[in-house]
C-alpha cells in the first residue's frame, strides 16, 4: 500500500515490506477516521480507507470529489467549486462565469465591474484589439440590447458615459474618437444610424441653484448650492430622502459627490410631483450609479405626464434610498439643475439646430444660392446654367426705372420706362409730402384716405370713432401739377385723462385735385361717430345719438350707406355701427359693447367701450380696420389707412380712447 499522507499509527503485530508495499499482519489502531481491511496477514493484502478527506493543511484538498468541468479554488481550509458561478468548458475550452453553457470562449452572465486607476500615460482600462482579417460582418463589439416594457418617464442607456470633469482646468475630453487611415479604399464612417432611429438629441442649458433642497426635513439648499459649504451626508439610513424643488420643471441634475455610496451604492427610487402631497415613480438615466460617484441624473420632463406643483409652490423631484446596508453613505457637496433646450437630428434627417456656418457657399443645387453675400437691393437672376451660382444685375437703377430683359443669355438691366407703357409706378404716402410727376407719365390714378375718428372716454360707457372717407380719381398727365403737395389727413385724437368726446380724423388732399373726407369721433355719451363720405366729413357726436355719416346719402344712426359714410351706433340702439361701400363705416356704440361698422374701400368704424367688455373693430377690405373698444385698458389705434379709434370705459382701470388711423395716398402713374 502506498501512504500518500503523513499519518501516524500505532501498530500491533508483525509488519513486513516487500514491492508490492506496506504488509500489517495484524491491526491496525489509531489514527481517527481510518478502517482497515485484511489487516490479520492472511486473508490477503490489506487497504485502508479514509473516512474524511485530507485537509488542505495535511497535504490533501479537504474535498471529496470535484465536478468534471470545475475551476477549483481556495477557501480557507479547503479546495472547493462553485459550478454554477465558475466553469471551465473543457470540450470546448470555454469559461463560464455565471453558467455552466458558456457558448463563447468568455461567457459572463451578470455584472462586469472594471475599476481602474492609470499610474502613467497612454494606458487603459480596457483594450480591445479586434483583426477582421479580411472576414465580412465582424464586430469588435456587439451588443444585443433588450428595452423589455418600458414605458412614458421611464429611460434607458445602451452606453453610458458619464465624465467627471469638476478637477479639470483645460484640455480636452472626447467622449467617442474615431480615427481611420487614408490608404484603403473603403468607406469608414464614424455613426450610423438605421430606420426610426433619431441621429443625435443635443441638450443645450446652463446649470444652477435650486429654489429648494430638502434632507430628509433639514434644508440643505444653501449647502448644496454653487459655491456652498457642501459636505452634505444623504442616504444615512435606509428609506432617507432628499427632495428637490424649482419654480418650473427641469430635465437634468449635476450631482458632486465627495464620497461616494459603497457596494452597489443607495439602490436610488426617483419621483415627480403630481399636486398637493401626491408623487409618481419615473427612471431616470442615473449617472451616479446609486450616488457612488459625481454625475449627471437625466430624464425627458415631457416623458413626466402630470407633473405639477406640490404644497410647497414648487415642481418637485423626491430621490429615496433603498438599499438596506451600506458601510459608505454618501457625502456630496453640490447638487445644481438644468432645464434643457433640445436639439434634434431625427429620424427623418430632419434637423433643429441653433444656427449653422458653412465652410464653403451652399450650392444651388443643395438649395442654396452658392454665394456669400449680394448687392443690396439689386435683383437675383439664376446663373448661367441651372445650378450655377445666382447673380445680381448691375445697378438697382433709379426711381421710376423697370426691369428690362436684355435677351437670352443676358443678364436684365433697371431702363427708363418708355412712353406710353402701361407698366405702372406706384408711389405710397403715409406722411405729408410731394408727388413729382414721372416725364413719361400719360394718366395718373389717385387714391386717397381720409382720418378715422378718435375714441371717447367715459366712466360708464364709450362710442368708438367713425372711419375715414375714400376718394380716387383718373387724371390726364396734362392736368397734374409736375409736382403736387400731398397733405395727409391725421387720425383722430382719442380722448385722454379726463371722460369726453374723441377728436374728428383730418382731411387728406392731393393739391386741388382730390379730396378725402374724415370719420367723427364718438362722443362721451357712449355714441359712435360718422363715417367719412366722398363728399363730406362724418359727424362727431356729443350726445347719446350716434354721427351721421358723410355725403352722398350719408346713413344716419340707423342705416348703411353705399357711396356716404356709415353712420355712428346710438347709446341705446343696441345695433352695431352701419357700413359702408366706398365710405368709412359708422363706429360703435359703448352700451352693450357694439362693434365698429365695415367698409369696403373706407375705414371701418372702431368698437365701443363698456364696463365687462370692448366691441370689435369693424373690418375694411381696402383699407384699415378700426380699433378695439375696451373695458379698461387703453385700446390700440385705428389702422392706418383711415380706421376708427375703439372706445375706452375709464371707470376699470382709467385707460384712454384710442386714436383714430392716419389717412393715406397712393399714386399710379402709367
Amino acid at each position: 500500500m502506498a501512504i500518500q499522507n503523513s499519518i501516524n499509527l500505532t501498530i500491533t503485530g508483525f509488519v513486513s515490506a516487500d514491492g508490492n508495499g506496506l504488509f500489517v499482519g495484524r491491526t491496525i489502531g489509531g489514527g481517527t477516521g481510518i478502517t482497515v481491511s485484511n489487516g490479520d496477514g492472511v486473508s490477503g493484502a490489506p487497504s485502508v480507507v479514509l473516512d474524511t478527506p485530507v485537509s488542505l493543511g495535511n497535504g490533501g484538498t479537504g474535498s471529496a470529489s470535484f465536478t468534471e468541468g470545475s475551476v477549483v479554488f481556495a477557501s480557507s481550509t479547503i479546495l472547493t467549486q462553485d459550478n454554477a458561478n465558475f466553469f471551465w468548458d473543457n470540450t470546448n475550452k470555454r469559461l463560464g462565469i455565471g453558467t455552466t453553457t458558456p457558448i463563447h470562449d468568455v461567457e459572463i452572465q451578470g455584472h462586469l465591474g472594471i475599476i481602474r486607476t492609470s499610474i502613467e500615460n497612454d494606458t487603459h482600462a480596457m483594450e480591445i484589439t479586434a483583426n477582421a482579417a479580411g472576414f465580412s460582418d465582424f464586430k469588435a463589439i456587439d451588443i444585443d440590447y433588450i428595452t423589455g416594457a418600458i414605458a412614458a418617464g421611464e429611460e434607458e442607456a445602451c452606453i453610458l458615459v458619464n465624465i467627471d470633469e469638476t478637477a479639470a482646468t483645460g484640455g480636452q475630453i472626447i467622449a467617442l474618437d474615431v480615427e481611420a487611415t487614408t490608404e484603403g479604399t473603403d468607406a469608414v464612417i464614424a455613426l450610423k444610424t438605421g430606420i426610426g432611429v433619431d441621429a443625435v438629441r443635443q441638450e443645450t442649458g446652463t446649470f444652477g441653484d435650486l429654489d429648494n433642497i430638502l434632507n430628509i426635513a433639514v434644508d440643505v439648499t444653501a449647502a448644496l448650492a454653487s459655491g456652498g459649504a457642501g459636505n452634505i451626508s444623504i442616504f444615512v439610513a435606509d428609506d432617507d430622502a432628499i427632495t428637490l424643488g424649482f419654480s418650473t420643471t427641469w430635465d437634468e441634475l449635476e450631482v458632486i459627490i465627495g464620497t461616494g455610496a459603497s457596494g452597489g451604492g443607495v439602490a436610488p427610487t426617483f419621483e415627480f410631483s403630481t399636486g398637493g402631497a401626491g408623487f409618481t415613480a419615473f427612471g431616470p438615466v442615473d449617472g451616479t450609479n446609486g450616488f457612488r460617484n459625481t454625475g449627471i441624473i437625466d430624464w425627458d420632463s415631457s416623458d413626466l405626464s402630470g407633473w405639477a406643483t406640490n404644497a410647497s409652490g414648487r415642481f418637485e423631484i423626491r430621490i429615496t434610498r433603498t438599499r438596506n446596508t451600506l458601510s459608505t453613505t454618501p457625502i456630496v457637496d453640490e447638487i445644481q439643475l438644468s432645464s434643457t433646450t433640445e436639439h434634434v437630428w431625427d429620424a427623418s434627417g430632419d434637423m433643429n439646430i441653433n444656427s449653422l456656418t458653412l465652410a464653403t457657399d451652399l450650392a444651388v443645387a443643395e438649395g442654396g444660392t452658392a454665394r456669400s453675400s449680394h448687392t443690396a437691393f439689386a435683383v437675383l437672376c439664376g446663373g448661367t446654367t441651372s445650378t450655377a451660382a445666382q447673380q445680381s444685375i448691375a445697378s438697382v437703377g433709379t426711381s421710376g426705372q423697370i426691369l428690362t430683359s436684355n435677351g437670352a443669355g443676358a443678364l436684365p438691366t433697371m431702363q427708363a420706362a418708355a412712353a406710353g407703357g402701361m407698366t405702372p409706378i406706384r408711389t405710397i404716402f403715409t406722411g405729408n409730402g410731394t408727388f413729382t410727376k414721372n416725364a413719361d407719365t400719360t394718366v395718373i390714378y389717385f387714391q386717397a384716405w381720409g382720418g378715422g375718428g378718435g375714441g371717447s372716454r367715459d366712466n360708464d360707457v364709450a362710442g368708438g370713432g367713425g372711419g375715414g372717407g375714400y376718394n380716387n380719381r383718373w387724371i390726364q398727365d396734362s392736368e397734374v401739377g409736375a409736382t403736387e403737395t400731398i397733405t395727409i389727413g391725421a387720425g383722430g385724437v382719442g380722448r385722454v385723462t379726463t371722460d369726453g368726446d374723441g377728436a374728428a380724423g383730418g382731411t387728406t388732399t392731393v393739391g386741388s385735385l382730390l379730396t378725402a373726407f374724415a370719420g367723427g369721433g364718438a362722443s362721451e355719451g357712449g355714441a359712435g361717430g360718422g363715417g367719412g363720405g366722398i363728399f363730406s366729413a362724418g359727424t362727431s357726436t356729443t350726445t347719446n345719438t350716434g354721427g351721421s355719416g358723410g355725403d352722398p346719402l350719408g346713413g344716419g344712426s340707423t342705416s348703411d350707406s353705399t357711396f356716404g359714410g356709415g353712420g355712428g351706433s346710438s347709446r341705446t340702439s343696441g345695433n352695431p355701427g352701419n357700413r359702408s361701400v366706398w365710405g368709412g363705416a359708422g363706429g360703435g356704440a359703448g352700451v352693450g359693447a357694439q362693434n365698429g361698422g365695415a367698409s369696403e374701400w373706407g375705414g371701418g368704424g372702431g368698437g365701443g367701450g363698456s364696463s365687462t367688455d370692448g366691441g370689435t373693430g369693424g373690418v375694411s377690405v381696402k383699407g384699415g380696420n378700426g380699433a378695439n373698444g375696451s373695458a379698461g385698458a387703453t385700446p390700440s389705434d385705428g389702422s392706418q389707412p383711415a380706421g376708427g379709434g375703439g372706445g375706452c370705459d375709464s371707470g376699470q382701470t382709467g385707460g384712454d380712447g384710442g386714436d383714430g388711423g392716419a389717412g393715406q395716398v397712393i399714386v399710379w402713374e402709367f
